[in-house]
């Protein structure tokens, strides 16, 4: 009873997630009043990601969003990459960013 009420947190959160995150664009990202933290944060997974990663590991990347970090494992030359997110909207804009649809990616 307990697993199936974490399940239906989870499907909540995701449909939350698609909503919040779909509806907004790269300007209004740029206008967050926390837009520094996030740089903040991203520069520091990047300084991790190429002190640490080395050539051929294999990542688990949980709450990998929209895929912002792929190209910082990228460059780092890992071997195996499997990302979790629970909100299916973010996915899919991953896998466009994967596919080479970077600009689909940034109007999100």
């Amino acid at each position: 009873m307990l697993i199936l009420q974490k399940d239906a947190q989870i499907i909540l959160l995701g449909k939350w997630l698609n909503i919040t995150v779909q509806d907004q664009i790269l300007e209004e990202r740029e206008n967050s009043g926390i837009i520094h933290l996030k740089k903040l944060n991203n520069w520091i997974k990047s300084v991790l990601i190429q002190l640490y990663a080395k050539k051929g590991d294999a990542v688990l990347d949980l709450v990998w969003g929209k895929g912002g970090d792929l190209s910082k494992w990228d460059k780092a030359k890992i071997g195996y990459y499997v990302g979790i997110d629970v909100a299916e909207g973010s996915i899919e804009d991953c896998q466009t960013c994967y596919n080479g649809d970077a600009d689909h990616h940034q109007r999100r």
